[in-house]
C-alpha cells in the first residue's frame, strides 16, 4: 500500500522527462530518479534510489519500464546524431547511461525472474515490435556515437585470412551487426546466427545476411552441433555477458573442424586487476584476463585445443574514453593420436 501511494509521484517524475530537450538535463534527471546522484560513474548495478523508495520489486519495475518507454520518445525527439559537435561528449555519456539502463533493467528484474526480454518489456505495455524500434535507434547511436566498429574490425581480419568458410556460426548475433559485416567482407558459403532474444533475431532476419537463425543460448547451440560441423565460430562483444568460458571452449573445439577459426572479443582485465580469471565490472559486464583465455586455449595435457593470435583494441567509447579490449583469433589444432 505504501508503494502504491508513492508510485503516482514517481511516475509523474518519469513523465516530466518527456518535456526535457537538453542532453545534460536529461542525463541528470535520469540518474537522480533511478540512482539518487547525478554522476559518479559511467555504469551502475541495480537502481539504488528505487530500491530505497519501494519495498517491492513490482513497484520498482513499473517505474523503470515507465522511464524506458519515455526515454524512447524523448531520444527520438532530440535526434542526438544531429546535435552540434560541442554537445557530442555529453551525448556519448548519455548513450552509455541509456545502454546500461536497458541492460540493467532486464538483468535486475527480468533475467532474475526467469523472463525472456519480450515478456519483460511487455510488462510495461512495450510491445516487442515497439521495443525493437527502440533497439534499432540505439544500435544507430552505438555505431555513430560510441564509435562501435568491432564487427567491421573482426570481419576485416577474417577477410585477410584468404580463406573461404564452409559454415560459420555467429554466437550472440543480436540484430546482426557482425553478421552483415561478415557477409560484406569475408568469404562465406553459409552463415547462421544464434541469440536468446526473439526480438533481436526478428531484426536480424529482416535485415538479412543469415541463412538460418537459432533462438538459443550459445552454449546450448554448440552442444547441439555435431562434431566438426563448422569451420568458423564468431562471438563479437558477447563473452562480456558470459563469465566463465571453460565449457564454451570445450564445445568450440569439438564443433570446429581441424584448422577452423574461433574469433571473439573480450573486455580486458589486467593481470593485476584481480586474483581471479575474470572480474565483473560495476556495469555488470565481465572482463577476462589474457592469461585465462590462453590457458583455456591450451586445452589439457593430452590435447591442446587452439593456437592463439591476439591484439589489443578499443571496443567502444565509454565515459569519453576508449574501453580496452582484445580480439582473439584461435585456430583449432589437430587431434592428437594416442
Amino acid at each position: 500500500e505504501a508503494d502504491n501511494k508513492q508510485l503516482q509521484d514517481w511516475e509523474k517524475k518519469a513523465d516530466e522527462m518527456l518535456q526535457v530537450n537538453d542532453v545534460t538535463r536529461l542525463e541528470k534527471d535520469l540518474l537522480d530518479l533511478l540512482i539518487g546522484f547525478s554522476r559518479v560513474m559511467p555504469s551502475f548495478v541495480g537502481f539504488p534510489a528505487l530500491q530505497n523508495a519501494f519495498k517491492t520489486p513490482e513497484a520498482q519495475v513499473k517505474v523503470v519500464l515507465k522511464v524506458v518507454k519515455n526515454l524512447r520518445v524523448v531520444l527520438k525527439k532530440m535526434q542526438l546524431d544531429k546535435l552540434p559537435a560541442e554537445t557530442q561528449p555529453k551525448v556519448r555519456s548519455l548513450v552509455v547511461y541509456v545502454y546500461c539502463l536497458v541492460q540493467e533493467a532486464w538483468n535486475t528484474y527480468g533475467a532474475s525472474a526467469g523472463m525472456g526480454p519480450a515478456a519483460f518489456w511487455a510488462k510495461g505495455n512495450l510491445e516487442e515490435e515497439e521495443f525493437d524500434e527502440y533497439a534499432d535507434e540505439f544500435e544507430e547511436h552505438l555505431v555513430s556515437v560510441l564509435e562501435y566498429n568491432l564487427p567491421e574490425v573482426l570481419a576485416g581480419r577474417l577477410s585477410r585470412a584468404s580463406v573461404r568458410f564452409r559454415r560459420a556460426l555467429d554466437l550472440g548475433c543480436g540484430t546482426g551487426l557482425c553478421g552483415r559485416a561478415l557477409r560484406r567482407r569475408a568469404a562465406l558459403d553459409r552463415l547462421e546466427g544464434v541469440d536468446l532474444s526473439g526480438g533481436m533475431l526478428k531484426r536480424a532476419r529482416e535485415r538479412g545476411g543469415y541463412d538460418q537463425l537459432w533462438q538459443r543460448d550459445l552454449l546450448a547451440q554448440l552442444q547441439r552441433e555435431e562434431a566438426k560441423a563448422a569451420d568458423l565460430l564468431v562471438a563479437a562483444d558477447v563473452f562480456i555477458y558470459v563469465g566463465a568460458l571453460d565449457q564454451v571452449f570445450r564445445e568450440a573445439y569439438r564443433v570446429l573442424e581441424e584448422g577452423g577459426l574461433f574469433v571473439f572479443s573480450t573486455e580486458l582485465a589486467h593481470e593485476d586487476d584481480t586474483m581471479e580469471d575474470m572480474v565483473k565490472r560495476e556495469s555488470g559486464r565481465y572482463a577476462h584476463k589474457r592469461s585465462y583465455i590462453e590457458r583455456l586455449a591450451a586445452g589439457d595435457a593430452d590435447q591442446p585445443y587452439f593456437s592463439v593470435e591476439v591484439e589489443a583494441l578499443p571496443l567502444r567509447i565509454e565515459d569519453d574514453l576508449p574501453l580496452e579490449g582484445e580480439l582473439f583469433m584461435l585456430q583449432r589444432l589437430p587431434h592428437v593420436q594416442r
